[in-house]
Order: C-alpha cells, then structure tokens, then sequence
C-alpha cells in the first residue's frame, strides 16, 4: 500500500477520533443510539452524506477534482466514522458479544457522524504534504455558510 494512502488513512482515523471523542463519551447518545427509532437514524445517515460530500469538496481528506471523487470520499469518511466509533465503543465497554444488534447499530451510526465529518476534515486540520494540495477552492460566501452549518451542526448535537 503506498505511503501517502497510509498516512491519509491514519489523518482520517486520527481526525475522526478528535472530533467524535467528545460525543463517543456523552452518556445521553449512548442512550438515544438505543432508543432513536430506526427511519431518524437512518435520515440521520442519509443526511450526513450531502453534508459530506461538501466537506469533501471544500477541504476533505484527500484532494479531489470530480464529483465522484467527492462521493467516495465521503462515502469513506462515513465508513472511517463507523470504524472509530465502533472501536472506541467497544473499548469503553458499551458494546460487546451481550448488546443487542439494534442497540449496536444504534449506538456507531449515531456516533459516526461526528467521527465522519472529522475524518472529512483531517487533511485541512491535521495537515498534509505540499503535494497533496490538489485543486485550490474558492470559498465563496455560500461555501463559507456551508461550512458554517457544518460546524453548528456539529457543535449542536
């Protein structure tokens, strides 16, 4: 596997675990992974993914020219999200072979939110090499909104 694609990996993992680390400790999400009815959750989940994809654009953890890359890049920042939380739920002892799998469920998807938007933006955060800027953005107004909500929502969950 070549050195870059490590590295970007362990920055996602690294930013996903920073921001979500937080949240992964709030007692109260462990409770509403439980008892969130599973259409919310998976709004949640669907919802997450435009966002994203935005994040991807704007400043994601690997530089990205098409569209495409920009979904996928998502789509592995959500799966880089599902990872930490599960890890880190099962160290902290909230999941094991006893939990039901609704609960399982319940508890990462909820907490892989989080985890996701910081492995989206583990490369403008935790820094990257000089060849690894890709295409330079303009934030435009709308895109300096955007990434605005982002934060809100992130900080008002």
């Amino acid at each position: 596997m070549d050195q870059r694609v490590v590295k970007g990996f362990g920055r996602a993992l690294a930013g996903a675990l920073i921001f979500a680390l937080p949240m992964l400790m709030t007692m109260e999400l462990w409770s509403i992974g439980f008892y969130i009815h599973p259409l919310k959750l998976a709004l949640l989940l669907v919802l997450t993914v435009p966002l994203l994809i935005g994040l991807s654009w704007l400043r994601g953890f690997e530089p990205t020219s098409t569209l495409r890359e920009d979904v996928l890049d998502a789509f592995i920042a959500l799966a880089i999200g599902v990872f930490a939380a599960a890890i880190i739920l099962y160290l902290f002892g909230l999941i094991s072979s006893d939990t039901s799998m609704r609960e399982v469920i319940g508890k990462i998807a909820l907490q892989a939110v989080p985890g996701s938007m910081g492995a989206s933006l583990a490369r403008s955060q935790l820094g990257g090499e000089a060849s690894e800027e890709g295409p330079k953005r303009n934030l435009s107004y709308p895109a300096i909104l955007f990434m605005m909500t982002a934060g809100a929502l992130f900080l008002g969950r």
